[in-house]
Protein backbone atom coordinates (compact mmCIF):
# COMPACT_ATOMS: atom_id res chain seq x y z
CA UNK A 1 0.00 0.00 0.00
CA UNK A 2 2.47 2.07 0.57
CA UNK A 3 4.08 1.63 -2.52
CA UNK A 4 0.76 2.53 -4.51
CA UNK A 5 0.46 5.49 -2.68
CA UNK A 6 4.13 6.72 -3.39
CA UNK A 7 3.28 5.47 -7.37
CA UNK A 8 0.15 7.83 -7.17
CA UNK A 9 1.50 10.84 -5.57
CA UNK A 10 3.97 10.48 -8.37
CA UNK A 11 1.68 9.55 -11.58
CA UNK A 12 -0.04 13.09 -10.25
CA UNK A 13 3.01 14.88 -10.11
CA UNK A 14 3.78 14.22 -13.39
CA UNK A 15 1.21 14.46 -14.60
CA UNK A 16 0.54 17.94 -13.45
CA UNK A 17 3.93 18.97 -14.11
CA UNK A 18 4.41 17.51 -17.67
CA UNK A 19 1.26 19.54 -18.34
CA UNK A 20 2.97 22.74 -17.12
CA UNK A 21 5.95 22.43 -19.29
CA UNK A 22 6.70 22.40 -22.99
CA UNK A 23 10.05 21.68 -23.18
CA UNK A 24 12.35 18.56 -22.41
CA UNK A 25 14.93 19.82 -20.40
CA UNK A 26 12.27 21.73 -17.74
CA UNK A 27 10.18 18.91 -17.69
CA UNK A 28 13.42 16.52 -16.93
CA UNK A 29 14.88 18.94 -14.27
CA UNK A 30 11.23 19.01 -12.47
CA UNK A 31 10.72 15.13 -12.71
CA UNK A 32 13.94 13.16 -12.40
CA UNK A 33 14.53 14.64 -9.02
CA UNK A 34 11.17 13.52 -8.20
CA UNK A 35 11.47 10.10 -8.76
CA UNK A 36 15.04 10.19 -6.88
CA UNK A 37 13.49 11.67 -4.01
CA UNK A 38 10.19 9.82 -3.83
CA UNK A 39 11.64 6.25 -5.17
CA UNK A 40 14.52 6.52 -2.88
CA UNK A 41 16.85 6.59 -5.73
CA UNK A 42 20.28 7.53 -5.90
CA UNK A 43 20.92 8.34 -9.02
CA UNK A 44 19.19 8.59 -12.58
CA UNK A 45 20.13 8.97 -16.35
CA UNK A 46 17.82 9.45 -19.77
CA UNK A 47 18.96 8.26 -23.19
CA UNK A 48 17.15 9.91 -25.63
CA UNK A 49 16.64 7.67 -28.64
CA UNK A 50 14.77 9.86 -31.29
CA UNK A 51 14.73 10.49 -35.42
CA UNK A 52 17.89 7.53 -35.58
CA UNK A 53 19.68 9.39 -32.69
CA UNK A 54 20.88 8.37 -29.59
CA UNK A 55 22.17 10.69 -26.63
CA UNK A 56 22.39 11.19 -23.19
CA UNK A 57 20.69 13.98 -22.30
CA UNK A 58 20.36 14.17 -18.47
CA UNK A 59 22.66 12.31 -15.70
CA UNK A 60 22.15 13.20 -12.33
CA UNK A 61 25.06 14.56 -10.23
CA UNK A 62 26.07 11.20 -8.52
CA UNK A 63 26.08 9.83 -12.02
CA UNK A 64 28.14 12.94 -13.55
CA UNK A 65 30.98 11.84 -10.52
CA UNK A 66 30.67 8.21 -11.43
CA UNK A 67 31.59 8.22 -14.87
CA UNK A 68 33.70 5.23 -15.57
CA UNK A 69 30.97 3.26 -13.45
CA UNK A 70 28.10 4.61 -15.32
CA UNK A 71 29.35 4.08 -18.85
CA UNK A 72 29.39 0.36 -17.52
CA UNK A 73 26.16 0.11 -16.31
CA UNK A 74 24.64 1.84 -19.16
CA UNK A 75 26.78 -0.63 -21.15
CA UNK A 76 25.83 -4.03 -19.58
CA UNK A 77 21.86 -2.78 -19.39
CA UNK A 78 22.16 -2.17 -23.29
CA UNK A 79 23.45 -5.50 -23.87
CA UNK A 80 22.17 -7.74 -21.56
CA UNK A 81 19.20 -9.34 -22.51
CA UNK A 82 15.88 -8.91 -20.67
CA UNK A 83 15.18 -11.25 -17.78
CA UNK A 84 11.45 -12.23 -18.13
CA UNK A 85 10.92 -12.04 -14.27
CA UNK A 86 11.81 -8.44 -14.75
CA UNK A 87 9.33 -6.04 -16.22
CA UNK A 88 11.71 -3.52 -16.99
CA UNK A 89 15.42 -3.88 -17.39
CA UNK A 90 17.84 -5.04 -14.78
CA UNK A 91 20.94 -5.10 -13.34
CA UNK A 92 22.99 -5.97 -10.35
CA UNK A 93 26.23 -3.77 -9.97
CA UNK A 94 28.57 -3.72 -7.15
CA UNK A 95 25.84 -4.32 -4.65
CA UNK A 96 23.79 -1.84 -6.23
CA UNK A 97 20.58 -2.02 -7.98
CA UNK A 98 20.15 0.00 -11.75
CA UNK A 99 16.05 -0.34 -13.57
CA UNK A 100 15.87 0.54 -17.12
CA UNK A 101 12.54 1.74 -18.38
CA UNK A 102 11.36 2.66 -21.34
CA UNK A 103 9.85 6.13 -22.09
CA UNK A 104 7.54 4.92 -24.99
CA UNK A 105 9.24 5.60 -28.03
CA UNK A 106 11.62 8.34 -26.64
CA UNK A 107 14.43 6.65 -25.31
CA UNK A 108 15.11 4.98 -21.76
CA UNK A 109 15.35 5.93 -18.41
CA UNK A 110 17.99 4.54 -15.88
CA UNK A 111 17.17 4.45 -12.08
CA UNK A 112 20.08 3.80 -9.67
CA UNK A 113 18.96 2.33 -6.19
CA UNK A 114 20.75 0.79 -2.85
CA UNK A 115 18.03 -1.80 -2.02
CA UNK A 116 15.83 -3.42 -4.55
CA UNK A 117 12.12 -2.29 -5.68
CA UNK A 118 9.38 -4.89 -4.49
CA UNK A 119 8.46 -6.81 -7.39
CA UNK A 120 4.86 -5.63 -7.06
CA UNK A 121 5.78 -2.26 -7.28
CA UNK A 122 8.15 -3.28 -10.87
CA UNK A 123 4.90 -2.86 -12.93
CA UNK A 124 3.54 0.11 -11.00
CA UNK A 125 6.07 2.57 -12.60
CA UNK A 126 5.82 1.16 -16.14
CA UNK A 127 2.86 3.33 -17.02
CA UNK A 128 4.44 6.30 -15.02
CA UNK A 129 7.83 5.79 -17.08
CA UNK A 130 5.62 5.65 -20.15
CA UNK A 131 3.49 8.77 -19.26
CA UNK A 132 7.03 10.33 -18.99
CA UNK A 133 8.01 9.36 -22.13
CA UNK A 134 4.88 10.99 -24.26
CA UNK A 135 5.33 14.05 -22.66
CA UNK A 136 9.08 14.22 -23.36
CA UNK A 137 8.00 12.88 -27.10
CA UNK A 138 5.72 15.63 -27.40
CA UNK A 139 7.96 18.23 -25.90
CA UNK A 140 10.54 16.71 -28.73
CA UNK A 141 8.19 17.80 -31.54
CA UNK A 142 7.05 20.80 -30.00
CA UNK A 143 10.90 21.91 -29.99
CA UNK A 144 11.31 20.95 -33.22
CA UNK A 145 8.18 22.52 -34.39
CA UNK A 146 8.79 25.96 -33.07
CA UNK A 147 12.87 25.68 -33.66
CA UNK A 148 11.24 24.92 -37.85
CA UNK A 149 8.65 28.00 -37.60
CA UNK A 150 11.80 29.91 -36.29
CA UNK A 151 14.02 29.26 -38.74
CA UNK A 152 11.71 29.65 -41.65
CA UNK A 153 10.66 32.62 -40.56
CA UNK A 154 14.19 33.44 -40.10
CA UNK A 155 14.94 32.63 -44.06
CA UNK A 156 11.41 34.24 -45.18
CA UNK A 157 13.04 37.26 -43.14
CA UNK A 158 16.56 36.81 -44.96
CA UNK A 159 14.48 35.98 -48.66
CA UNK A 160 12.38 39.16 -48.18
CA UNK A 161 15.27 41.68 -47.34
CA UNK A 162 17.71 40.07 -50.23
CA UNK A 163 18.36 42.32 -52.94
CA UNK A 164 18.62 39.49 -55.21
CA UNK A 165 15.54 38.97 -57.30
CA UNK A 166 14.40 35.28 -55.99
CA UNK A 167 10.88 33.53 -57.42
CA UNK A 168 9.80 29.76 -56.83
CA UNK A 169 8.21 28.05 -59.62
CA UNK A 170 6.69 24.32 -60.39
CA UNK A 171 7.37 22.14 -63.02
CA UNK A 172 4.89 23.62 -65.06
CA UNK A 173 6.45 27.24 -64.64
CA UNK A 174 3.68 28.74 -62.39
CA UNK A 175 4.83 30.86 -59.80
CA UNK A 176 4.77 29.78 -56.34
CA UNK A 177 6.15 32.59 -54.46
CA UNK A 178 8.34 35.59 -55.00
CA UNK A 179 10.58 38.03 -53.49
CA UNK A 180 10.12 41.89 -52.90
CA UNK A 181 13.21 42.81 -54.73
CA UNK A 182 11.32 40.38 -57.80
CA UNK A 183 8.04 42.42 -57.31
CA UNK A 184 10.15 46.06 -57.60
CA UNK A 185 11.87 45.08 -60.33
CA UNK A 186 9.14 43.79 -62.69
CA UNK A 187 6.75 46.61 -60.67
CA UNK A 188 3.78 44.17 -59.96
CA UNK A 189 2.20 42.67 -56.80
CA UNK A 190 2.22 39.81 -55.77
CA UNK A 191 -1.59 39.05 -56.83
CA UNK A 192 -0.50 39.33 -60.84
CA UNK A 193 1.74 36.66 -60.26
CA UNK A 194 1.73 33.92 -57.53
CA UNK A 195 -0.53 31.23 -59.53
CA UNK A 196 0.30 32.51 -63.34
CA UNK A 197 2.65 30.85 -65.36
CA UNK A 198 5.87 32.94 -66.48
CA UNK A 199 4.23 32.71 -70.49
CA UNK A 200 1.16 34.39 -69.56
CA UNK A 201 3.37 37.18 -66.95
CA UNK A 202 6.29 37.59 -69.55
CA UNK A 203 5.19 36.39 -72.81
CA UNK A 204 5.75 33.38 -74.84
CA UNK A 205 8.80 34.40 -76.89
CA UNK A 206 10.19 35.25 -73.59
CA UNK A 207 9.37 31.77 -72.08
CA UNK A 208 10.35 29.97 -75.10
CA UNK A 209 14.11 32.03 -75.66
CA UNK A 210 15.07 32.32 -72.41
CA UNK A 211 13.40 30.99 -69.83
CA UNK A 212 12.64 27.05 -71.47
CA UNK A 213 15.86 25.93 -72.45
CA UNK A 214 17.34 26.80 -68.85
CA UNK A 215 14.75 25.15 -66.79
CA UNK A 216 15.00 22.00 -68.90
CA UNK A 217 18.36 21.66 -67.61
CA UNK A 218 17.18 22.58 -64.29
CA UNK A 219 14.76 19.93 -63.82
CA UNK A 220 17.64 17.12 -64.66
CA UNK A 221 19.34 18.20 -61.48
CA UNK A 222 21.49 20.58 -63.34
CA UNK A 223 22.41 24.20 -61.46
CA UNK A 224 22.71 26.49 -64.66
CA UNK A 225 23.86 29.97 -64.73
CA UNK A 226 24.08 32.55 -67.62
CA UNK A 227 24.58 36.34 -67.87
CA UNK A 228 22.22 38.87 -69.82
CA UNK A 229 20.64 42.31 -70.54
CA UNK A 230 16.92 42.51 -69.44
CA UNK A 231 15.19 45.36 -69.64
CA UNK A 232 12.93 45.79 -65.98
CA UNK A 233 9.80 47.72 -66.01
CA UNK A 234 10.58 48.60 -62.11
CA UNK A 235 14.73 49.46 -63.21
CA UNK A 236 15.30 50.19 -66.76
CA UNK A 237 18.27 48.24 -68.75
CA UNK A 238 19.98 46.09 -66.10
CA UNK A 239 23.10 43.21 -66.92
CA UNK A 240 21.75 40.48 -64.70
CA UNK A 241 23.43 37.20 -63.27
CA UNK A 242 20.89 34.34 -63.39
CA UNK A 243 20.89 31.06 -61.45
CA UNK A 244 18.40 28.37 -61.91
CA UNK A 245 18.58 25.74 -59.21
CA UNK A 246 16.32 22.61 -58.87
CA UNK A 247 13.66 22.75 -56.29
CA UNK A 248 13.58 19.20 -54.42
CA UNK A 249 10.93 17.81 -52.12
CA UNK A 250 11.82 15.88 -48.68
CA UNK A 251 11.61 12.66 -50.90
CA UNK A 252 14.35 14.28 -52.92
CA UNK A 253 12.00 14.91 -56.09
CA UNK A 254 12.73 17.74 -58.40
CA UNK A 255 9.19 19.71 -57.54
CA UNK A 256 10.52 22.65 -59.54
CA UNK A 257 13.02 25.64 -60.27
CA UNK A 258 14.43 28.53 -57.64
CA UNK A 259 15.05 31.76 -59.79
CA UNK A 260 17.92 33.78 -58.79
CA UNK A 261 18.74 36.87 -60.42
CA UNK A 262 21.27 39.55 -59.27
CA UNK A 263 21.46 42.70 -60.68
CA UNK A 264 25.26 43.27 -61.88
CA UNK A 265 25.22 46.24 -64.12
CA UNK A 266 27.50 48.20 -61.88
CA UNK A 267 29.96 45.30 -62.18
CA UNK A 268 29.63 44.52 -65.97
CA UNK A 269 29.84 48.53 -66.67
CA UNK A 270 33.31 48.93 -64.48
CA UNK A 271 34.24 45.24 -66.35
CA UNK A 272 33.99 47.33 -69.60
CA UNK A 273 35.33 50.44 -68.54
CA UNK A 274 37.79 48.56 -67.33
CA UNK A 275 38.78 46.36 -70.74
CA UNK A 276 38.00 49.47 -72.75
CA UNK A 277 40.83 51.66 -70.98
CA UNK A 278 43.18 48.34 -71.01
CA UNK A 279 42.28 48.46 -75.09
CA UNK A 280 43.42 52.09 -75.24
CA UNK A 281 46.23 51.80 -73.13
CA UNK A 282 47.41 49.29 -75.44
CA UNK A 283 46.40 50.97 -78.73
CA UNK A 284 48.28 54.04 -76.86
CA UNK A 285 51.33 51.59 -76.30
CA UNK A 286 50.71 50.83 -79.80
CA UNK A 287 50.69 54.03 -81.59
CA UNK A 288 53.28 55.56 -79.34
CA UNK A 289 55.43 52.96 -81.21
CA UNK A 290 54.15 54.13 -84.29
CA UNK A 291 54.48 57.76 -83.85
CA UNK A 292 58.09 57.17 -82.45
CA UNK A 293 58.95 55.47 -85.85
CA UNK A 294 57.02 57.75 -88.03
CA UNK A 295 58.82 61.22 -85.95
CA UNK A 296 62.45 59.63 -86.36
CA UNK A 297 61.77 59.50 -90.38
CA UNK A 298 60.03 62.87 -90.41
CA UNK A 299 62.85 64.42 -88.87
CA UNK A 300 65.40 62.73 -90.04
CA UNK A 301 64.79 63.64 -93.66
CA UNK A 302 64.27 67.31 -93.61
CA UNK A 303 67.40 67.19 -91.14
CA UNK A 304 69.41 65.16 -93.54
CA UNK A 305 68.45 67.36 -96.67
CA UNK A 306 69.65 70.51 -94.64
CA UNK A 307 72.92 68.85 -94.14
CA UNK A 308 73.21 67.70 -97.18
CA UNK A 309 72.58 70.88 -99.10
CA UNK A 310 74.71 72.62 -96.47
CA UNK A 311 77.44 70.23 -97.26
CA UNK A 312 77.12 70.89 -100.91
CA UNK A 313 77.43 74.73 -100.31
CA UNK A 314 80.52 74.29 -99.47
CA UNK A 315 82.06 73.16 -102.66
CA UNK A 316 84.43 75.24 -103.92
CA UNK A 317 82.83 74.65 -107.90
CA UNK A 318 79.00 75.70 -106.77
CA UNK A 319 77.46 78.11 -109.37
CA UNK A 320 75.41 81.07 -108.36
CA UNK A 321 72.24 78.89 -109.59
CA UNK A 322 72.78 75.50 -108.21
CA UNK A 323 73.49 77.40 -104.59
CA UNK A 324 70.17 79.82 -105.35
CA UNK A 325 68.53 76.08 -105.14
CA UNK A 326 70.18 74.47 -103.19
CA UNK A 327 69.08 77.30 -100.52
CA UNK A 328 65.65 76.99 -101.13
CA UNK A 329 65.70 72.93 -100.88
CA UNK A 330 67.27 73.98 -97.51
CA UNK A 331 64.68 76.54 -96.48
CA UNK A 332 61.59 74.07 -97.75
CA UNK A 333 63.52 71.15 -95.12
CA UNK A 334 63.10 73.67 -92.54
CA UNK A 335 59.68 75.00 -93.06
CA UNK A 336 58.62 70.90 -92.77
CA UNK A 337 60.86 70.21 -89.77
CA UNK A 338 59.45 73.79 -88.12
CA UNK A 339 55.68 72.38 -89.32
CA UNK A 340 56.16 68.87 -87.50
CA UNK A 341 57.61 70.87 -84.36
CA UNK A 342 54.35 72.75 -84.74
CA UNK A 343 52.05 69.79 -84.36
CA UNK A 344 53.93 67.73 -81.30
CA UNK A 345 53.49 71.28 -79.38
CA UNK A 346 50.27 71.73 -80.49
CA UNK A 347 48.93 67.98 -79.44
CA UNK A 348 51.28 68.06 -76.76
CA UNK A 349 49.34 70.89 -75.13
CA UNK A 350 45.92 69.35 -76.36
CA UNK A 351 46.75 66.08 -74.53
CA UNK A 352 47.75 67.81 -71.32
CA UNK A 353 44.98 70.01 -71.35
CA UNK A 354 47.03 73.59 -71.58
CA UNK A 355 45.87 74.70 -74.41
CA UNK A 356 43.98 77.72 -74.16
CA UNK A 357 40.95 79.91 -76.06
CA UNK A 358 41.67 83.52 -77.09
CA UNK A 359 37.78 84.73 -78.34
CA UNK A 360 37.47 87.34 -80.30
CA UNK A 361 35.19 88.69 -83.48
CA UNK A 362 36.07 87.27 -86.30
CA UNK A 363 35.20 88.69 -89.80
CA UNK A 364 34.51 84.68 -91.47
CA UNK A 365 34.54 86.00 -95.28
CA UNK A 366 38.18 87.69 -94.91
CA UNK A 367 39.49 84.46 -93.61
CA UNK A 368 37.98 82.42 -95.71
CA UNK A 369 39.58 84.81 -98.76
CA UNK A 370 42.95 84.71 -97.67
CA UNK A 371 43.26 81.24 -97.13
CA UNK A 372 41.41 80.55 -100.46
CA UNK A 373 44.87 83.29 -101.47
CA UNK A 374 47.38 81.75 -99.97
CA UNK A 375 46.74 78.22 -101.32
CA UNK A 376 45.71 79.44 -104.92
CA UNK A 377 49.63 79.64 -106.37
CA UNK A 378 50.33 75.95 -104.89
CA UNK A 379 47.13 74.65 -106.21
CA UNK A 380 47.17 75.79 -109.63
CA UNK A 381 51.01 75.05 -109.36
CA UNK A 382 50.06 71.36 -109.74
CA UNK A 383 47.36 72.08 -113.13
CA UNK A 384 44.49 72.11 -110.25
CA UNK A 385 41.95 75.13 -109.59
CA UNK A 386 40.49 76.19 -106.09
CA UNK A 387 37.10 77.61 -105.45
CA UNK A 388 35.49 79.70 -102.61
CA UNK A 389 32.27 79.15 -102.50
CA UNK A 390 30.06 81.70 -99.54
CA UNK A 391 26.94 83.46 -99.30
CA UNK A 392 27.46 85.58 -96.21
CA UNK A 393 28.22 89.44 -96.03
CA UNK A 394 31.09 90.87 -96.18
CA UNK A 395 30.99 91.61 -92.18
CA UNK A 396 29.88 88.60 -90.93
CA UNK A 397 31.34 88.14 -87.86
CA UNK A 398 31.48 85.11 -85.69
CA UNK A 399 33.53 85.51 -81.81
CA UNK A 400 36.19 82.67 -82.12
CA UNK A 401 39.14 81.86 -81.85
CA UNK A 402 40.91 82.99 -84.82
CA UNK A 403 44.21 81.34 -84.76
CA UNK A 404 42.23 77.98 -84.45
CA UNK A 405 40.09 78.64 -86.72
CA UNK A 406 42.56 79.36 -89.37
CA UNK A 407 44.62 76.32 -88.52
CA UNK A 408 41.66 74.18 -88.46
CA UNK A 409 40.70 75.15 -92.24
CA UNK A 410 44.69 75.54 -92.91
CA UNK A 411 45.13 71.72 -92.45
CA UNK A 412 41.75 70.24 -94.33
CA UNK A 413 43.20 72.56 -97.36
CA UNK A 414 46.67 71.57 -96.97
CA UNK A 415 45.25 67.52 -96.55
CA UNK A 416 43.36 68.48 -100.15
CA UNK A 417 46.39 69.82 -101.62
CA UNK A 418 48.87 67.17 -100.74
CA UNK A 419 46.31 64.21 -101.69
CA UNK A 420 44.89 65.44 -105.11
CA UNK A 421 46.89 65.64 -108.05
CA UNK A 422 44.01 66.46 -110.82
CA UNK A 423 40.61 68.37 -110.66
CA UNK A 424 39.51 70.85 -108.10
CA UNK A 425 39.39 72.36 -104.13
CA UNK A 426 36.65 73.96 -103.11
CA UNK A 427 36.34 76.02 -99.79
CA UNK A 428 32.99 77.39 -98.26
CA UNK A 429 31.00 78.32 -95.63
CA UNK A 430 26.85 78.47 -94.81
CA UNK A 431 25.08 79.68 -92.09
CA UNK A 432 22.51 77.22 -90.75
CA UNK A 433 20.39 77.81 -88.66
CA UNK A 434 22.48 78.87 -85.26
CA UNK A 435 25.60 77.70 -86.54
CA UNK A 436 28.22 78.13 -89.27
CA UNK A 437 28.96 75.03 -91.75
CA UNK A 438 32.64 74.76 -93.21
CA UNK A 439 33.57 72.74 -95.86
CA UNK A 440 36.57 71.80 -98.13
CA UNK A 441 35.87 69.42 -101.20
CA UNK A 442 38.67 67.54 -102.93
CA UNK A 443 39.04 65.13 -106.17
CA UNK A 444 41.56 63.63 -104.54
CA UNK A 445 42.63 59.74 -104.19
CA UNK A 446 40.00 59.26 -101.37
CA UNK A 447 39.72 57.77 -98.36
CA UNK A 448 38.49 53.60 -98.03
CA UNK A 449 35.49 53.34 -95.88
CA UNK A 450 36.97 50.88 -93.18
CA UNK A 451 39.58 53.90 -92.49
CA UNK A 452 36.99 56.33 -92.18
CA UNK A 453 36.83 55.73 -88.31
CA UNK A 454 40.18 56.15 -87.50
CA UNK A 455 41.54 59.64 -89.37
CA UNK A 456 40.60 61.74 -86.83
CA UNK A 457 43.24 59.54 -84.19
CA UNK A 458 45.84 61.12 -82.97
CA UNK A 459 49.32 59.61 -84.28
CA UNK A 460 47.31 57.61 -86.79
CA UNK A 461 48.08 57.73 -90.63
CA UNK A 462 45.23 56.03 -92.64
CA UNK A 463 46.89 53.70 -95.41
CA UNK A 464 46.53 54.14 -98.90
CA UNK A 465 48.46 52.82 -101.96
CA UNK A 466 50.28 56.88 -102.17
CA UNK A 467 50.92 57.17 -98.61
CA UNK A 468 54.68 56.99 -99.67
CA UNK A 469 54.43 59.71 -101.54
CA UNK A 470 53.21 62.47 -98.76
CA UNK A 471 55.05 63.78 -95.72
CA UNK A 472 53.29 64.69 -92.34
CA UNK A 473 53.28 63.04 -89.35
CA UNK A 474 49.73 62.65 -89.32
CA UNK A 475 48.24 65.02 -86.70
CA UNK A 476 47.02 67.62 -89.02
CA UNK A 477 43.45 66.08 -88.44
CA UNK A 478 44.05 65.10 -84.55
CA UNK A 479 44.53 69.16 -84.02
CA UNK A 480 41.85 70.29 -86.45
CA UNK A 481 39.43 68.06 -84.72
CA UNK A 482 41.01 68.74 -81.18
CA UNK A 483 40.36 72.46 -82.09
CA UNK A 484 36.57 71.94 -83.58
CA UNK A 485 35.44 70.40 -80.45
CA UNK A 486 37.41 73.16 -78.22
CA UNK A 487 35.18 76.01 -80.23
CA UNK A 488 32.17 74.16 -79.74
CA UNK A 489 31.30 72.06 -83.00
CA UNK A 490 31.51 68.70 -84.96
CA UNK A 491 33.63 67.64 -87.86
CA UNK A 492 33.01 64.32 -89.86
CA UNK A 493 34.08 63.56 -93.74
CA UNK A 494 32.24 62.10 -96.35
CA UNK A 495 34.62 59.81 -99.14
CA UNK A 496 34.99 57.70 -101.63
CA UNK A 497 38.21 56.02 -102.55
CA UNK A 498 39.26 57.26 -105.77
CA UNK A 499 36.82 59.89 -105.88
CA UNK A 500 37.37 62.68 -103.64
CA UNK A 501 36.62 63.68 -99.96
CA UNK A 502 34.73 66.13 -98.31
CA UNK A 503 35.34 67.79 -94.54
CA UNK A 504 32.72 69.50 -93.21
CA UNK A 505 32.35 71.27 -89.65
CA UNK A 506 30.16 73.35 -87.38
CA UNK A 507 30.64 75.54 -85.11
CA UNK A 508 27.97 77.49 -83.22
CA UNK A 509 26.82 81.58 -84.10
CA UNK A 510 28.16 82.86 -81.69
CA UNK A 511 28.66 86.67 -81.41
CA UNK A 512 30.38 89.18 -78.90
CA UNK A 513 27.14 90.84 -77.79
CA UNK A 514 25.51 87.39 -76.76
Amino acid sequence: MVMQSIHNQIFLELLFSSGMENEEMPLLTRSIPMYLRKLNCFCAGVIKCVDDTCEEIYLTPKVSARTAEWSEVKGLLIRKPKDPQFPCGYLLYQNDHYYSYPLNRYGSLILGRKRPFEHAFLNELLPVADHLGKALLQAHYLQQRTRSEENLRQAQCIVSSSSDMLALMDCNYTYLNVNKAFLRAFNVDSQQLIGRTISEVMGNMFFEEIVRPHAQRCFEGEEVSYQQWFDLAGRGLCFLEVTYSPYYDSNNYIQGFVINARDITQRKEAEDALLKAKEKAEESDRLKSMFLANMSHEIRTPMNGILGFVDLLKLPMITGEEQETYLQLIEQSGIRMLNILNDLISISKVESNLMELSLSDTNIPEHLHYIWMFFKPEVEKKGMYIHLNHGLAEDTLLYTDSEKLYAILTNLVKNAVKYSNEGFIELGCSLQNDSFEFYVKDTGIGIDQKQLTKIFNRFVQVDNPNKRTTDGAGLGLAITKAYVEMLGGTIDVESRLNEGSTFRFTLPARFSGN
